[in-house]
């Protein structure tokens, strides 16, 4: 009879072990499933030599950055090198076989982006155009406010010493956009036309703060700090 006793503790014990084996196993292939899924839509087999005779870049950044890519669920896919074609309006990773890849970004709530000793921010905060990811710069309950980028392919000719030339590039442009009570403001980052966007107190506070600060308003961080700090003040008690 003990021997029976042992015999059932120990097929019992084996059973409940070997079906958490088994789901462990299933809930890591459907992951990694998952994950080939996420990174494996269309190639871009062609997209770079298409741009190598238009002067200027379609890109976001310099060259491919490190990115930790966040499902809905909070599970994150890390360090994808990753590059935004602005002329494309794609996100492009490198998969693991070395080929580039657009993203499907209906599979990701944020992209974060190691720039440097930075980190970019990538998330859906227009409520205009909800499917799409925007550098987010700074947010709080007051404001949130974004940084975009866009390219526009320019093909003109001219003539020089009686021969026709053919000018052909990319002219790219940048946005900041803020975003307070679900409506959008355009941001100019010239001091007196940012300064304009807000209500005369508004614009007081962050001009006395600027003075404070030594802060000369020429430079994207000044603008991030004093919309930072009106948003401190702004925030209730």
């Amino acid at each position: 009879m003990r021997h029976l006793l042992t015999f059932l503790v120990l097929f019992i014990t084996y059973s409940m072990t070997g079906q958490s084996v088994i789901r462990h196993t299933v809930e890591v292939k459907a992951m990694q499933k998952y994950k080939a899924l996420a990174l494996g839509n269309d190639d871009v087999d062609t997209t770079i030599s298409l741009y190598h005779n238009i002067d200027g870049t379609p890109y976001y950044y310099p060259e491919k950055q490190s990115a930790d890519l966040v499902l809905h669920d909070g599970y994150i896919i890390e360090d994808i090198p990753l590059q935004i074609d602005l002329y494309a309006n794609e996100f492009v990773v490198t998969n693991e076989k070395g080929t580039d890849t657009y993203l499907d970004l209906n599979f990701y709530k944020e992209i974060k982006v190691n720039y440097g000793l930075e980190v970019h921010h990538f998330k859906r905060v227009r409520p205009d155009r909800p499917e799409e990811l925007f550098q987010v710069l700074y947010e709080d309950e007051n404001f949130t406010l974004i940084k975009s980028k866009e390219v526009k392919h320019v093909e003109s000719s001219l003539i020089n010493s009686g021969q026709r030339e053919t000018i052909n590039k990319f002219d790219q442009s940048t946005h900041y956009d803020l975003i307070r009570n679900s409506e959008i403001a355009r941001l100019s980052l010239k001091k007196k036309k940012f300064y304009k966007s807000f209500s005369s107190k508004e614009a007081d506070i962050m001009k006395a703060y600027a003075k404070k600060e030594g802060l000369k308003m020429n430079e994207e961080a000044h603008f991030i700090k004093a919309v930072s700090y009106l948003g401190q003040i702004l925030a209730p008690k």
